[in-house]
């Protein structure tokens, strides 16, 4: 009689388990999704923000990024970049604008000057 209603209660678990198995399965896969698609979603910020900063000027030099005309000046670790904050990285990037808007500033005014020059002093001279 006992092997009659295991038998019976295995006949109507089957189906239950194997509902509960897929539905396992479709959650153990959204959640793979999810991940990925957070990732991706990481990748894609941190590589923007690279972007940003190559479009800026600077370059890595050494693990860090830097301006080229300012080497010893403002720099930023690569893996900074990856870690800090949106708004720590947009307080960066704000003072890395305001240097760049200050060496073009100098650039122009240094040529501005040179333009000023008369052209016998702009010719090196060669015989002194």
């Amino acid at each position: 009689m006992e092997t009659a209603v295991a038998q019976k209660f295995d006949i109507v678990q089957a189906p239950i388990e194997d509902h509960l198995e897929s539905e396992e399965n479709a959650v153990e896969q959204e959640k793979a999704r999810i991940k990925a698609e957070a990732e991706q979603k990481e990748r894609a910020r941190i590589e923007a923000r690279f972007e940003r900063l190559w479009s800026i000027g600077m370059s890595m030099a050494g693990g860090m990024y830097r301006l080229p005309w300012n080497p010893e000046g403002m720099a930023l670790p690569e893996a900074l970049i990856k870690t800090c904050t949106d708004e720590q990285f947009e307080s960066f990037s704000s003072r890395l604008n305001e240097e760049v808007e200050k060496e073009n500033s100098r650039k122009a005014e240094a040529d501005r000057q040179e333009a000023l020059r008369p052209d016998k002093e702009k010719i090196p001279r060669l015989c002194s």
